[in-house]
């Protein structure tokens, strides 16, 4: 019960966590069809009962904000509606990939916004984030869900057509990952 109240939890908190059902069943000793795992035992009486508790446990402490959802929405929403914001904030022509930094050149391409830093950097955070152009006349009508569906179109689009830059971006933020973004004052001092 505890594994599902924490995946419950982690899933509300970031909504992809939903991927980690499969690992929970398998530090409970169970296989998802209720079958021990070979070597471990079961304690007595709970074999497949493990992974029905997890989801049971999982499913009840996300369904309250599920409903919630419905009821603020009048529509089926998996947690939450800033997906859209941050797939475009990582998928557009301007963008390094990381946080809300921006190539000043790229975006000056994209939109004609001119954002100069104070040190000429050519890279700067900017905040609010540009919209997809296709998006600025219309944001304000535009609901929450069908924001995150808008930006969403407008990633995909992106990536549709620059595959290239794409794969650099994606490149990119492994770099940035496992690394230091582009924009850090500790990565100037090295």
């Amino acid at each position: 019960m505890l594994t599902g109240l924490t995946l419950g939890l982690n899933i509300l908190s970031r909504p992809s966590s939903i991927g980690l059902v499969g690992s929970c069943f398998s530090a409970c000793g169970c296989e998802p069809g209720g079958t021990e795992k070979k070597g471990r035992k079961a304690a007595p009486g709970i074999g497949g009962a493990r992974p029905i508790m997890v989801v049971a446990t999982m499913s009840l402490t996300v369904a309250p904000w599920l409903a919630r959802d419905l009821l603020v929405h009048h529509r089926p929403v998996w947690i939450s509606t800033n997906g859209g914001f941050t797939f475009w904030n990582g998928n557009n022509p301007f963008t390094t990939g990381s946080a809300f930094d921006v190539r000043t050149a790229d975006l000056a391409a994209y939109s004609g916004e001119i954002v100069s830093a104070p040190d000429g950097a050519p890279i700067v955070q900017v905040k609010p984030y540009p919209l997809p152009l296709e998006l600025r006349d219309t944001v304000a009508t535009l609901d929450e869900v069908a924001l995150d569906r808008a930006l969403y179109s407008a990633s995909v689009a992106f990536i549709q057509g620059h595959p290239g830059r794409w794969l650099g971006l994606l490149a990119q933020k492994v770099v940035s990952l496992w690394w230091f973004r582009p924009t850090l004052a500790i990565q100037r001092l090295l």
